[in-house]
């Protein structure tokens, strides 16, 4: 079980982390994505929570916009393209958005089945939290294509800094409920 949680751990700080060199990414998202989608299919197997096969879909969905930006980025075509790459942060939001939500619902099973009600609640609470300021993100990033370029630089780093901090947030929990099967006897975890 700690596995998989291991797997979606690796992804997830694989996908925060981004450094490049020029414009080579040493570590692609696509890694990370596939990575969640591995630990996920590992978690959907051992515990049978339709949670965990709902964000695998989204985490698939989130390797293919992965794979298209770096088409997109190779080739040139990102700033000639600006609707698309518009919309592809869009779709690449809104399937991350959807991807953490099921997740952490998984998560917050998993601590239901295992009777652990207060990292049940703990996931849950997380799971809202990041919906409500994802979701606001979202909102917000439909109605920035009309800023002004100063005020769209402006509005796309208070995302980019949201963004950090939600994904250190999921680090964390990622990181809790490692920690909880690391330490749980292997009897009580069947």
């Amino acid at each position: 079980m700690n596995n998989g949680y291991h797997k979606l751990f690796s992804g997830f700080l694989m996908i925060l982390i981004d450094i490049n060199i020029g414009s080579f990414d040493i570590i692609p998202d696509i890694i990370g994505y596939l990575l969640v989608f591995y630990g996920l299919g590992m978690l959907n197997q051992e515990t049978d929570i339709p949670s965990f096969r709902v964000a695998r879909v989204f985490s698939f969905w989130m390797a293919l916009l992965a794979g298209y930006a770096i088409i997109m980025d190779t080739l040139g075509l990102i700033q000639s393209f600006a609707f698309q790459s518009y919309l592809a942060m869009i779709l690449t939001t809104l399937g991350e958005l959807l991807l953490v939500v099921y997740m952490y619902h998984g998560m917050e099973t998993h601590m239901i089945l295992q009777n652990d009600e207060l990292l049940a609640s703990r996931f849950g609470r997380e799971s809202r939290l990041y919906a409500i300021i994802q979701g606001i993100s979202l909102i917000a990033m439909s109605f920035s294509i009309n800023l002004t370029q100063e005020k769209y630089g402006f509005f796309i780093i208070i995302l980019v800094v949201i963004g950090i901090i939600m994904y250190i947030r999921i680090l964390i929990n990622l990181h809790t409920i490692k920690k909880y099967f690391e330490n749980k006897p292997l009897d009580i975890m069947e």
